[in-house]
């Protein structure tokens, strides 16, 4: 008998991870190794994190989630603002908490943007 087949399905473990909001989704994503986007959302259990950032998580995914509710539109200027300043903050703590074995990219909101 294999290893593989003693410990089952091989999972696949992503290092690479995009911060971005969808609507009722946990806002991290794996990024497939072929550089392309994909490989679905990943669960908070699946990562190295702390439970504080977890949470942190999950409440700037909340306010997103708000939007259908008001349009799609932000309430005003400021929660909007917040929304991006918050989502910058989350990408540096990932950066710091997941370490140089990750590759953490933020999708910006704001922009359209990928950045790392």
């Amino acid at each position: 008998m294999s290893r593989r087949s003693r410990r089952g399905p091989r999972q696949r473990r992503f290092r690479r991870i995009k911060l971005m909001t969808d609507y009722t989704a946990f806002p991290l994503w794996g990024i497939a190794d072929e550089g392309r986007w994909g490989g679905g959302m990943l669960s908070p259990a699946a990562l190295p994190i702390s439970a504080e950032l977890v949470d942190r998580l999950w409440r700037w995914a909340a306010v997103y989630d708000q939007l259908p509710e008001n349009n799609f539109q932000w309430p005003s200027a400021e929660v909007e603002a917040e929304f991006h300043a918050e989502g910058r903050r989350l990408h540096g703590l990932l950066r710091d908490e997941l370490g140089p074995e990750y590759e953490v990219w933020y999708f910006d909101e704001a922009t359209g943007g990928v950045e790392r």
